[in-house]
C-alpha cells in the first residue's frame, strides 16, 4: 500500500474507534455492558484488517469485473452501517469500499467497471458523511 493509502486505513480505523469512545462517554449509554464496546471495537478493527491488509492489495493484483462490485457491495453495506455508526463500521467499509473503487477506476480501461467503480467511490463518501453526521462530528 501507499503512503496516502496507509493513512487513509489508519484514519478510516481511528475514526471507527473514535465512534465507539464516543458512544460510550454519551448519555446514551448509561446502561449498556462495556463488552458492547469492546465487541464493537473487535468488529470495527477485524473489518479494517480484512478491507485495508487483505482486500486492498489483492485488488491491485487482481482486475476482474468482480472487483468494482466487491467495491460497491462494501460501500453500499457501509452505507446501511449508519444506522449503527456507534460500532465505527461506516468510517471503514465506507472508507474501504472507496479506495477499492478507486483501484479498480485507476487499474481498468472498460467503462461499465469504471461506471460501477465511480459509484462505488461516491457511496463510500456519502457512508463516511453519513457517519460523521450520526455520531454528531458534523
Amino acid at each position: 500500500m501507499s503512503v496516502g493509502e496507509t493513512v487513509a486505513a489508519v484514519l478510516a480505523t481511528g475514526a471507527g474507534i473514535a465512534a465507539i469512545v464516543i458512544d460510550r462517554a454519551s448519555d446514551d449509554a448509561a446502561g449498556e455492558a462495556p463488552i458492547l464496546a469492546g465487541l464493537a471495537g473487535a468488529v470495527t478493527i477485524g473489518f479494517a484488517v480484512l478491507l485495508f491488509a487483505w482486500a486492498l492489495p489483492r485488488a491491485k493484483l487482481r482486475k476482474s469485473e468482480g472487483t468494482a462490485n466487491a467495491a460497491l457491495a462494501t460501500s453500499v453495506i457501509g452505507c446501511f452501517s449508519v444506522a449503527s455508526a456507534w460500532t465505527g463500521l461506516p468510517f471503514v467499509l465506507g472508507t474501504g469500499g472507496a479506495m477499492l473503487g478507486t483501484v479498480v477506476r485507476r487499474g481498468t480501461e472498460e467503462p461499465r467497471q469504471r461506471e460501477i467503480a465511480a459509484f462505488a467511490v461516491g457511496i463510500g463518501v456519502l457512508a463516511v458523511a453519513l457517519g460523521c453526521a450520526a455520531i454528531g462530528v458534523l
